[in-house]
């Protein structure tokens, strides 16, 4: 049934959202989840989807992502990310302006 298959795709987005936030947490993991182009446009891309329930927490990965230096110069270089992380910086949601601005503030600290 229809109703049953998209509330398990719901479901089932949300949970893999959820691990990938919790894997860009840690050092060893950011680097190679930053490095793969696919997962990151696509966390971008959703980043900018306000009404998606994932929104938020692609921009908290992508603010973990700059936690660590070398996935920094990578991320400045990308004008999409660049321009979505200004659009969350507007948003109406205290949380998606919090990790925004940290994310900001983290690209701008790196030298290169």
């Amino acid at each position: 049934n229809i109703e049953n298959a998209s509330d398990f795709l719901a479901k089932s987005q949300l949970s893999a959202c959820a691990t990938l936030t919790h894997l860009s947490k840690h050092c060893a993991n950011s680097p190679v989840l930053c490095s793969n182009d696919e997962l990151l446009q696509n966390i971008i891309y959703l980043a900018g989807i306000f009404d998606s329930p994932l929104h938020t927490r692609c921009i908290e990965m992508l603010c973990n992502f700059t936690r660590f230096p070398s996935n920094n110069a990578l991320l400045a270089n990308l004008p999409r990310a660049i321009d979505t992380l200004l659009l969350c910086g507007k948003s109406k949601i205290g949380e998606d302006r919090m990790w925004s601005i940290r994310t900001i503030q983290n690209l701008c600290s790196d030298a290169s």
